[in-house]
């Protein structure tokens, strides 16, 4: 008897999709020296790999402040009421 899921559980897995396919795009896109585009891709990823830090340096280390720019709006403009909050209360 096949186990039901849930729109949640159905959910993670598109969203897991979604990360994998974002993830290899971003790798392409890095590889190719298109930081920007990477970065966008990236910005979209929610899984805990590769970690947010991860990314950052790589943009650094590249010398790319546009690309680095672009992967943090895009990961803020992604999250949610409640994480942006978050944020706001540690920035300040």
């Amino acid at each position: 008897m096949p186990i039901p899921l849930s729109q949640a559980d159905c959910w993670d897995g598109l969203q897991g999709e979604r990360d994998t396919v974002n993830s290899a795009e971003a790798e392409a896109c890095f590889g190719d020296g298109k930081y920007v585009e990477a970065a966008h891709l990236l910005g979209r990823v929610t899984a805990a790999v590769p970690a947010f830090e991860e990314v950052v340096l790589r943009f650094v280390e590249v010398n790319s402040p546009q690309a680095l720019q672009a992967f943090l709006q895009t990961k803020m403009d992604s999250l949610g009421q409640e994480d942006k909050a978050q944020v706001c209360d540690v920035s300040a």
